[in-house]
Parts: structure tokens; C-alpha cells; sequence
């Protein structure tokens, strides 16, 4: 028999919890959340805008990268896949909270990583955290200071143009 283990973080997706009842009233009116997960060898902060798209006449889910590509070799980090499985579970527990098919747009507008994050998913776990932001500034407070860090950091290893 093979076990195979799921690349989950139930804690994270638990905090969404805080804030269903916003998710039940939100008026599908553009919302903006941002956000930092930082853990142990793992960090990684998200800047977001979702909404709902009255011009979307397909009933689709899109995400519109506002970002560089960014060529990070790190392996275990795959920033855009992170961000897309964030959104798509979010899209899919809003759904049944609310009981319909909710197609939304995301806008990714601004993104930064610690170089050193080798583990954990930190762009999934920082999207989760952003589209918490949307509804509650206040429930997953994080440090400015750290994410200038990151960014200063990020603009740097971009501008050598290498992977990092």
C-alpha cells in the first residue's frame, strides 16, 4: 500500500472561519487584501484585488498577474501554482458557504519572498491570509519593516537578473 500525504495546512484555511460572516455579506464590490506569511524557512508576502466582473460574460474564475515573472529556482516553491491553489480553494469554500457558483477575478498586484524559504507553501498560505485581509485587516497583523526587507531584497536579485 503507498500513503501519500497531502500538501495542506488546515490551520491556515481554519482562519477562514473568522470571517464567514463578511464572506456571506460581501457584495461582490472590489475588495483589496495584503498579507505576510512568514514561518520558520518560509516566507512570502501577497498584495490582491478580487471582485466580482460584470464584463465576465463566460462565468469563469480568472487571475490577472499585475507582477514580473519572477525566476526563482528554488524548487520547492512554485509561486504562481501556490497562488492559483490558494484562490481556487477559496473560490470553491466561498461557494458553499454561500451556497452558489462564484466566479470572481483576482488581480495579483504585488508580490515578495525571503530567499531563504526552502518549505511550506508560503505563497498559498500567504494568499489565504490576503483574502482573509480583504474582509479583516486585523486578524493576521504583520510587520511592514519585513516585507520592505523582502521587497528591497527581491527588486535587487531581480535587477541582477538571475534566478534566485
Amino acid at each position: 500500500m503507498k500513503v501519500t500525504s497531502l500538501p495542506i495546512n488546515p490551520f491556515t484555511y481554519s482562519l477562514l472561519h473568522k470571517v464567514n460572516a463578511k464572506i456571506l455579506e460581501w457584495d461582490l464590490e472590489p475588495l483589496v487584501g495584503k498579507a505576510l506569511y512568514s514561518k520558520h524557512h518560509s516566507a512570502g508576502y501577497l498584495e490582491l484585488k478580487m471582485y466580482f466582473d460584470k464584463q465576465n460574460e463566460y462565468s469563469k474564475n480568472e487571475i490577472i498577474w499585475n507582477i514580473p515573472d519572477y525566476p526563482i529556482a528554488v524548487e520547492t516553491i512554485n509561486y504562481k501554482l501556490e497562488i492559483q491553489e490558494g484562490l481556487s480553494a477559496f473560490i470553491k469554500y466561498m461557494s458553499a458557504l454561500r451556497g452558489e457558483s462564484m466566479y470572481l477575478t483576482f488581480e495579483i498586484n504585488d508580490i515578495a519572498f525571503d530567499i531563504t524559504s526552502t518549505m511550506k507553501r508560503p505563497f498559498e498560505n500567504a494568499t489565504i491570509y490576503a483574502l482573509i485581509s480583504c474582509f479583516d485587516k486585523e486578524i493576521i497583523p504583520f510587520s511592514e519593516e519585513r516585507i520592505k526587507g523582502m521587497k528591497d531584497t527581491t527588486a535587487w536579485l531581480l535587477e541582477r537578473n538571475e534566478p534566485f
